[in-house]
């Protein structure tokens, strides 16, 4: 059964994960000073990116494969930052209940290990990468 403080703690970092990137965007839009300036509509900004990116087959099978990797590396990264963090409520709000303490524990520490071992397949990735390619 939740308790009121859970439910208050639950509400305020949900607001907050909610609210966080409002503030941070709240800042004044600078006019673009750069030389291509892109004010058009969505599609124009789909063709810049066209414009801009190797097509015309100068990207290699292996570059597309390397960023394929980093970016699901990123993105694994990325859950395990959320999943420490709702362990660290898990271990706030636990309000002395050993089971619910070690459970945040145990996900701490897996995810923990997670991280090793994402950062190894990364470098494994950059060490062959850069022996064969």
């Amino acid at each position: 059964m939740r308790t009121p403080l859970s439910r208050i703690v639950g509400t305020l970092l949900l607001a907050g994960f909610l609210l966080f990137p409002l503030a941070t965007s709240a800042q004044p839009i600078a006019p673009c000073t750069s030389s291509p300036c892109y004010t058009g509509s969505f599609q124009d900004g789909i063709d810049a990116a066209q414009n801009n990116l190797p097509f015309d087959g100068s990207l290699s099978i292996t570059d597309v494969m390397l960023r394929i990797i980093s970016i699901v590396l990123d993105v694994i990264l990325l859950i395990a930052v959320f999943a420490i963090i709702i362990a660290g409520v898990y271990l706030i709000v636990s309000g002395g209940d050993e089971g619910q303490k070690e459970k945040a524990k145990k996900i701490i520490i897996y995810v923990v290990a997670g991280i090793i071992v994402i950062l190894f397949s990364r470098a494994i990735v950059v060490f062959v990468n850069s022996i064969f390619g």
